[in-house]
């Protein structure tokens, strides 16, 4: 999702497009996934759910406390390591999109609404919490510049599919219910089951657990690949919280 704001050329998000063009583009490349159209045309998402114990997450909470890490970049890392082990990119960084609020942008200081916006977030499967976390909060500091400046200021060229976005295939948001108020919520943020990204993953911090709910088009990716990447998720957290490194290359 991205509001659509016109996008003011002042000096801060011009220090702010060359901040992205910067760390989006390495060596002339912008990542993408390696996803084909296959020749269906459901325009309904499929979902499926796993889930991790509270006990898994406290886990992990210590481990990433220990790191000066955040949850989401648990997340992020395991989605892209996930990603990659599934062939869906090679040796580059997995592109994804993190929906944030933009609430705090001074032209929305007399509109009313929960205003969110994308950050594409270039994630390496080998970088270190700590390193993305940093990473996730330096982007946070320049969403001043819209996520169609931003696409506009570089060349997203070589794209599988033309007219698609990079960072809008594969989207991932990450929220904090069981931080959130005690008293019983009369709202969520729920997946729709209409999800028009290819690939949408929402990571529910609750306080049961964690619930991965990961909705896919299977124009673009089949039920075996989508279960296996699910589980390949669920894996790299398990992995984190236990401490253990795994012993194997990252394909």
């Amino acid at each position: 999702v991205q509001v659509g704001l016109a996008q003011k050329a002042t000096e801060a998000t011009r220090a702010d497009l060359a901040w992205w063009r910067k760390h989006l583009v390495k060596d002339g490349v912008v990542p993408h996934l390696d996803l084909r159209p296959r020749g269906r045309d459901d325009a309904r998402a499929k979902r499926i759910v796993a889930r991790l114990d509270a006990a898994m997450i406290e886990d992990l909470d210590d481990r990433l406390r220990g790191q000066e890490a955040v949850r989401s970049a648990a997340v992020l890392r395991a989605v892209a390591r996930g990603t990659r082990r599934l062939g869906l990119v090679e040796e580059t960084d997995v592109p994804i999109g993190l929906p944030v609020s933009v609430r705090d942008h001074p032209d929305l200081d007399q509109t009313v609404g929960m205003l969110l916006g994308t950050l594409p977030i270039p994630v390496s499967p080998e970088a270190g919490l700590g390193e993305l976390t940093r990473f996730i909060s330096d982007a946070r500091r320049h969403r001043s510049a819209s996520y169609e400046s931003i696409t506009r200021a570089i060349d997203a060229g070589g794209a599988p599919s033309a007219g698609r976005s990079p960072w809008l295939d594969l989207v991932v948001g990450v929220v904090y219910e069981d931080r959130l108020s005690e008293e019983s919520l009369d709202w969520r943020v729920a997946a729709s089951g209409r999800s028009p990204f290819p690939l949408f993953l929402m990571a529910r911090f609750e306080t049961g657990g964690l619930a991965l709910e990961l909705e896919y088009q299977s124009r673009w990716i089949g039920d075996r690949d989508a279960e296996t990447l699910l589980a390949e998720i669920v894996q790299e957290i398990e992995t984190t919280a236990s401490g253990e490194s795994p012993q194997e290359e990252l394909l």
